[in-house]
């Protein structure tokens, strides 16, 4: 319903149609890269998807601005700039008017991004005037993914102006002040925004929904009345014939589940590169949906943690196609009845293989030097890990003492030499190597039994220790590593992995595991000189 109100907006506007959408996509990669960045604003994954999909409703204010200003081609007269300028005060008005959810969540920040959203850092914007962190962030973001979608978009008035013309004037401030974290984020996911805003122009299947949206959108301006109950019903029977031509047309896993009934089915391409059936009944054949146990209790989780008022949740795992595990995205969408207390139903998932998207922008994500994953694909994908089955820490031993004896390129040679070992011991679909920070590594078993975990780190100190360096004859490498096992939450594990290889360094050259313990995890970690000495 907020596509369709939005772009009811927009095809007044004489916008592209895919306007709303690049909104909500920019305000999400630019709202994860904040949240990277700082803790500052105490953003949740469920506040960002709030502020994302309240940004639909930026310009609703606009349906009361007359089309003769709204498409003229030409630059608009003080006056004229005056009438859009109260775009602003009229969405909020009307978000402040609505005689039902005022308290909600998503309609306050829908206040905040319909008023503010034109306020620039220096106090130079409008209605208000406001000034730095007096404009709520929700409305900083939005601000931000607006401009950049304008300078990016062809419009009446104007040309499309390349990304990095346009990421340019950003940060020039042709276009205003913004929060300087914020233009930081824009360069830091610009590659990634100029690569998803491509790709959601591109893909089919949401040209298809915002089709749906634009016809019902189409009929709601021409209409003084809404459609009679024959044309709602024809509609919703050609929406349903749609959706199963595009059903057995997508290529990806999409899957949707109906908690009263328990049934669950995929899409014709998930059940045939999944090998499992399209129809299932849980939970008596759980086993045959092609995810792991511990995987389906951690979609229950993540879905438990959801709401009416915010849906929607992202995590990720390892799904079998066409015989091999992959790492996917999956996307879930928890779905509620409209009863005065909302009641879960069921949901709907999307899960997209995220090797295509990190291959693509292998130098985003992957270490300059070693070619292991970097620490912002740690962030950026591992870190929706909500549990794994073993984490493990390792670094070279005494490695300043190699970078002072030897030089740097004996360090850089020793680094590169020890990824190429730990890759050869571990599964390179499965297992993800990351460069953690200088010689300290991080290595991820999502799925692993315990003795094969143990033999595994084992087998990784022995072929280090075994290595010879042939341009440095006398330098002989070894590794400290620590581990932990067992079903774990990421960053705890991390943490307690990370103690028991300071245990491990204390003797060099050691392998020290240990079962998880989240009390274990919390302790201070002791204070070591290690490889000063």
């Amino acid at each position: 319903m907020i596509n369709i109100l939005s772009h009811i907006v927009e095809f007044r506007n004489g916008e592209s149609g895919m306007h709303v959408l690049h909104i909500q996509t920019a305000t999400d990669i630019l709202l994860h890269t904040l949240v990277q960045k700082t803790d500052k604003y105490h953003l949740t994954a469920a506040d960002i998807s709030l502020i994302s999909t309240a940004s639909a409703l930026h310009d609703i204010g606009k349906i009361n601005i007359p089309e003769s200003i709204l498409n003229k081609p030409g630059r608009l007269t003080k006056e004229e700039f005056e009438v859009m300028k109260t775009h602003t005060t009229i969405g909020s008005e009307i978000l402040e008017k609505l005689p039902f959810q005022q308290e909600s969540d998503l309609v306050k920040t829908a206040y905040a991004i319909c008023r503010w959203h034109h306020e620039r850092w220096d106090g130079r914007g409008y209605p208000d005037g406001l000034k730095g962190e007096q404009i709520p962030i929700a409305a900083q973001v939005v601000s931000m993914a607006d401009v950049y979608d304008a300078l990016t978009s062809e419009r009446c008035y104007k040309k499309a102006f390349d990304h990095d013309t346009a990421v340019k004037m950003i940060l020039n401030g042709e276009c205003g002040q913004f929060n300087p974290l914020l233009l930081e984020c824009l360069t830091e996911c610009g590659a990634q925004l100029h690569a998803e805003l491509s790709i959601a122009s591109d893909t089919g299947s949401q040209l298809h929904r915002l089709a749906d949206a634009q016809h019902i959108s189409d009929a709601l301006l021409r209409e003084n009345a809404l459609p009679g109950q024959e044309h709602i019903a024809q509609s919703l029977s050609r929406l349903q014939q749609k959706g199963r031509f595009f059903n057995q047309s997508v290529r990806c896993i999409q899957f949707d589940y109906d908690e009263p009934t328990g049934h669950l089915s995929f899409s014709a391409w998930a059940a045939e590169h999944m090998g499992v059936p399209k129809d299932l009944l849980l939970p008596d054949e759980v086993e045959e949906t092609g995810f792991a146990l511990a995987d389906i209790a951690r979609i229950q989780k993540a879905l438990r943690a959801t709401s009416a008022e915010h849906p929607y949740t992202e995590l990720s795992m390892l799904l079998p196609v066409d015989g091999e595990l992959r790492w996917h995205h999956v996307r879930l969408c928890s779905l509620w009845s409209d009863d005065s207390v909302p009641t879960y139903i069921g949901a709907a998932g999307q899960a997209d293989p995220v090797e295509q998207f990190f291959d693509y922008h292998h130098d985003l994500y992957h270490d300059v030097l070693t070619n292991a994953y970097n620490r912002r694909f740690f962030e950026k994908q591992l870190r929706k890990l909500m549990e794994v089955d073993a984490v493990a820490m390792l670094d070279l031993d005494q490695f300043k003492q190699i970078n002072d004896v030897y030089g740097h390129q004996a360090g850089d040679d020793a680094l590169r030499i020890l990824v190429s070992a730990v890759t050869a011991c571990v599964r390179n679909r499965n297992d993800a190597l990351v460069r953690y920070g200088g010689d300290e590594f991080l290595l991820i078993f999502p799925h692993i039994p315990e003795h094969v975990f143990i033999k595994r780190l084992e087998q990784i100190r022995a072929t280090v220790q075994a290595l010879h360096m042939i341009e440095y004859p006398d330098l002989h490498l070894t590794v400290s590593i620590g581990g932990v096992y067992g079903a774990c939450p990421l960053d705890p594990g991390i943490r307690q992995a990370d103690k028991l290889l300071y245990q491990a360094k204390e003797c060099r050259n050691k392998c020290i595991t240990a079962a998880f313990s989240a009390e274990e995890a919390e302790k201070p970690k002791p204070n070591q000189e290690s490889d000063k000495l």
